[in-house]
């Protein structure tokens, strides 16, 4: 029932949309950049642009618990986050880059001890989306460029490397409801649903623009894709038919 915010006004709020009333500030005076929150709904965790630090916060009390870090004094840059289905670990892609050594990769963290557990990279990786699968063993990140990488999570074995390739700047991914697909929607004007073990394309959902973002239904029969021409379609799976469009106006 709680929303976060993160506001160009260097402000972290937290909004109840049910009740209506004014949004609450976690915390102030820094630039935010991705936000998650735990499954149970009791932590959000917030990625900043000035400080090389993914911060964990108190729902109820709206306070710091925990702050965690790369190696020390190592960069940051975490756009995207998300917790395993468990909430034990929390997952940044951290796209960074240093001009003396290469530091993209995506971070796992402990979330009790606040130990990094896992660095996951591949080379000239750099990872901005991700998701985790629905039974917390797979790891998905879409590269800065046109690809996905598949870890396993449990051991950072990478699965699958290339998978998911588009023509175009991947925006999103996620993983279907059996953890064994991926949909990935990209600048291409496409929507693409894979095999996350073998990096196959099943199907291809083909918008009137540049696809922003693509979700599954928790059955896996359906897919919503959205576009930068402000429109919004329906799609039945496995066949890839067009159910509903919606169109927007500018």
């Amino acid at each position: 029932r709680l929303v976060a915010i993160a506001s160009e006004s260097n402000s972290l709020f937290l909004w109840d949309w049910q009740t209506g009333a004014e949004p609450s500030e976690v915390n102030s005076g820094q630039d935010w950049l991705g936000v998650a929150f735990s499954p149970d709904g009791k932590l959000l965790a917030a990625g900043l642009d000035t400080e090389n630090v993914v911060e964990l916060y108190d729902v109820g009390r709206r306070a710091l618990v925990r702050s965690l870090y790369d190696e020390p004094e190592a960069p940051i840059y975490a756009e995207e986050l998300a917790f395993t289905p468990d909430g034990k670990q929390l997952a940044a892609a951290n796209v960074v880059r240093l001009s003396e050594r290469f530091v993209a990769a995506v971070l796992v963290w402990d979330v009790e001890s606040g130990e990094l557990v896992r660095r996951l990279s591949a080379p000239g990786v750099h990872p901005r989306a991700l998701s985790i699968s629905a039974d917390g063993r797979k790891l998905a990140a879409t590269d800065w460029d046109t690809s996905v990488q598949i870890w396993n999570l449990e051991t950072g074995t990478a699965l699958a490397s290339g998978a998911g390739c588009h023509n175009g700047v991947i925006r999103n991914v996620e993983f279907g409801p059996s953890s064994e697909q991926i949909l990935t929607a990209a600048d291409d004007h496409t929507a693409r649903l894979w095999d996350a073990a073998t990096g196959e394309e099943l199907v291809r959902l083909t918008h009137e623009s540049g696809t922003q973002t693509a979700v599954l239904s928790p059955d896996g029969k359906l897919a919503a894709t959205s576009g930068v021409n402000d429109s919004i379609v329906l799609w039945e799976l496995p066949t890839g038919r067009k159910r509903h469009e919606w169109k927007g106006e500018r």
